[in-house]
């Protein structure tokens, strides 16, 4: 089992409250994340690495 949710056949989903970014030109830009799911052992299972860019216009 990983995680405190046992195996099952429905799936779960899960959506967090929706957050509003800060606003302004120093805000804005390019930022890399990286994402790791470990279990209650603290046993790394997953890693990713991705970037999130905040921009004023998405038209690029």
């Amino acid at each position: 089992m990983v995680g405190s949710y046992g195996p099952k056949k429905e799936v779960y989903e899960y959506k967090s409250p929706e957050e509003e970014f800060p606003s302004g030109m120093l805000q804005r830009g390019e930022f890399k994340v990286k994402s790791v799911f470990t279990d209650d052992d603290k046993n790394e299972i997953l890693s990713w690495e991705w970037k999130l860019e905040i921009k004023k216009d998405w038209k690029d």
